[in-house]
C-alpha cells in the first residue's frame, strides 16, 4: 500500500459500499497511510502489516480486486505473492499488478542511481512480458492479460528533472549529479523551450 498513492483514492470511491485492506511490509508507510486516511475521515480503510507472502490472515475468495503499484519488483517471492492473489480473490475477481519493465530506463535508474545513492539500497526484480506471463499461469490464472504501458513525464527544464528524481527516491546526491545520471539513462527529448519530453 505504501503511503496511499493508489489506497486513498481506492477508498474514497466506494466509500461505506466495500472495504480497502491496506497491507505493507513496512510499518511506517502504513502509519503514514493511516495518517492520511485519518485527515479524510476515510474509516473504509483496515492496515495488515505483513512480510509473509501466503497472506495466511485474510480470507480466502474474499476480495473483487487486488492491485499492486510499482513495488511488485521488491517482492522476492513473486510466484507464492501471485498464487495468495489467486487464493484470494472471489471468482471473477481481478489482480492488477503494475510495475516496471525489465530492460527499461527506469529499471536501469532504480538498479544503478537508486541502488548506489540511498540508504537502504535498492534492490528488485522487474517484470519482463514473459516472466508476467509465467507468473500467472504458475499461480492459476486461467484468463490474463499483460499490456505494456508507456508513460510519459514531462518536465519544463532538466534541472527539475534532477530534483524530481533526487527527492522522489531520497537520493543522497546533489540534483545536478541526479540530473547526470538521469539525462544519460532516460535521454529524454529536450524541446526549444528547454523543456523535457
Amino acid at each position: 500500500a505504501g503511503s496511499g498513492f493508489i489506497t486513498l483514492p481506492v477508498a474514497r470511491q466506494i466509500g461505506s459500499s466495500g472495504s480497502v485492506l491496506a497491507i505493507d511490509i513496512s510499518e511506517v508507510m502504513l502509519e503514514q497511510l493511516k495518517t492520511k486516511a485519518l485527515a479524510e475521515n476515510l474509516k473504509n480503510i483496515d492496515f495488515l502489516k505483513t512480510d509473509n507472502p501466503m497472506l495466511p490472515d485474510i480470507s480466502l475468495e474474499s476480495w473483487d480486486l487486488i492491485v499492486s503499484l510499482g513495488g511488485f519488483h521488491h517482492v522476492e517471492q513473486q510466484i507464492e505473492i501471485c498464487r495468495s492473489f489467486h487464493r484470494l480473490l472471489k471468482p471473477g475477481g481481478y489482480a492488477i499488478i503494475m510495475d516496471f519493465e525489465d530492460g527499461t530506463p527506469v529499471q536501469r535508474h532504480f538498479d544503478s542511481t537508486v541502488h548506489r545513492y540511498t540508504q537502504t539500497g535498492h534492490e528488485g526484480m522487474f517484470l519482463s512480458y514473459s516472466r508476467a506471463e509465467n507468473l500467472c499461469r504458475f499461480s492459476g490464472f486461467d484468463k490474463f492479460s499483460i499490456e505494456r504501458i508507456e508513460v510519459p513525464w514531462y518536465f519544463n527544464d532538466v534541472n527539475e528533472m534532477g530534483e524530481y528524481f533526487r527527492i522522489m527516491h531520497s537520493l543522497s546526491i546533489s540534483s545536478q549529479k541526479v540530473r547526470d545520471f538521469t539525462l544519460d539513462l532516460f535521454q529524454p527529448q529536450i524541446l526549444t523551450d528547454g523543456s523535457l519530453n
